[in-house]
């Protein structure tokens, strides 16, 4: 069985970056267990994205820029009435 799975692990040089250290080791910089960073390697001010995240598309065409209000909604119990008044008579 252990056997089996060392033949479908992939090659050391055919794992991904992210994996490529050895296991215990620290991945190329970030620093070790224990260890604290620099304050060097620490940027100044975050980064911005170098780009919006969200796509962004125009209005369909004939859509109006300012829609009428959405109508008053009904009371909560005014559904009850309708259905109360539409039982068969055999209930």
């Amino acid at each position: 069985m252990v056997d089996d799975m060392a033949e479908r692990l992939p090659a050391e040089d055919q794992a991904p970056a992210d994996r490529a250290c050895a296991p215990g080791k620290p991945a190329p910089g970030k620093p070790a267990p224990g260890e604290t960073a620099t304050v060097a390697s620490i940027p100044a001010e975050p980064r911005r994205p170098p780009q919006r995240r969200r796509a962004t598309t125009p209005p369909p065409p004939g859509s109006d820029p300012s829609p009428i209000g959405e109508p008053e909604r009904h009371r909560v119990d005014e559904n009850d009435a309708r259905l109360t008044a539409e039982k068969p008579p055999h209930y």
